[in-house]
């Protein structure tokens, strides 16, 4: 059984209403919150909010064809696997052959650092 939220309802809905003002996606104050996106939807409509429901209602289905970005959890369609901003910072970082480093990292078990430096101890 799931343990029980100790949350005061009237306080989340605050955060709610600011965080929507500020533009923050459904995924982001869910995650900022702590509380998934299923239960903010059902709550907001139990405390007579269909308007703080309906972002939740859009997220749900959104979410089902998205993943978390690597980087910084954004989500992303399935099949990517960073947002746009991360996949610019990423590919500067490491250079041209970033993607295939990495898989190659995540066959062998290792961190891209790790793999890195192995290469350079073998040279």
């Amino acid at each position: 059984m799931a343990a029980k939220l100790d949350v005061n309802w009237d306080d989340v809905i605050e955060d709610v209403e600011f965080l929507l003002s500020w533009n923050e996606s459904a995924w982001t104050i869910s995650k900022r919150l702590g509380i998934t996106i299923r239960t903010l939807e059902r709550k907001m409509l139990l405390m007579g909010r269909p308007d703080l429901a309906h972002p939740f209602g859009r997220a749900k289905v959104d979410t089902a064809k998205k993943v978390p970005c690597r980087d910084c959890t954004t989500p992303v369609l399935k099949g990517s696997r960073r947002c746009h901003d991360c996949a610019s910072r990423f590919r500067a970082a490491w250079g041209d052959d970033a993607y295939a480093l990495e898989d190659e990292a995540l066959a062998l078990g290792m961190t891209m650092l790790e793999l890195t430096r192995s290469y350079r101890q073998a040279s």
